[in-house]
């Protein structure tokens, strides 16, 4: 059992990091089925290089939003709270100090629509949800109810590939932030 005292957290907004403490860091997610999960991140009396990192970049249709992600809990147990982008961002005047207030757009949406077209011949359904999931850059543990030997596996999108493994394994998706000991 872990002692769930000294609080941390990280924020991670392109190249830049924070951490609490020194800095003041606070956020707040909305969490509702069958909509991506926002994230409402509040930094206190930053930067402006801080404030001009949560400008997206580019025009129109081709704009790239920063990346953000969040890792908070404490000192014995914490993990990867929030992995999304900066989809709005303003700064208020907050008695003395300044807020910078970023909403976050959660990026498993991105993860679910990705295309994969790739073909495993002779291999198991936890080396191919692995290797699907390490292609969107995406470390995991797989554990299945019953791993299952593909003779041929060929996975289009994301979501589908992982429908089908979990329906013949007889699995469940279950995604859980690591913590600093896995």
């Amino acid at each position: 059992m872990s002692d769930l005292y000294k609080r941390i957290a990280s924020v991670k907004i392109g190249n830049r990091v924070f951490t609490f403490p020194p800095f003041s860091v606070e956020f707040d997610q909305t969490i509702k089925i069958g909509v991506p999960t926002t994230t409402t991140l509040k930094l206190y009396n930053p930067a402006p290089d801080t404030i001009k990192a949560c400008e997206a970049t580019g025009a129109g249709l081709a704009k790239k939003y920063p990346q953000v992600t969040i890792d908070a809990g404490y000192e014995e147990e914490h993990g990867t709270c929030v992995i999304g982008s900066v989809y709005k961002y303003e700064v208020k005047k907050q008695g003395a100090d300044r807020v910078l207030e970023c909403s976050i757009s959660d990026q498993t949406m991105n993860w679910q629509n990705a295309i994969i077209n790739k073909t495993w011949k002779r291999t198991s359904g936890s080396v191919i949800l692995k290797d699907m999931l390490a292609s969107l850059g995406i470390t995991a543990s797989v554990t299945l109810g019953t791993d299952k030997i593909y003779t041929t596996f060929t996975a289009t999108t994301f979501r589908s590939a992982v429908q089908k493994i979990i329906t013949d394994t007889k699995s469940e998706i279950f995604i859980k932030p690591c913590t600093a000991k896995e």
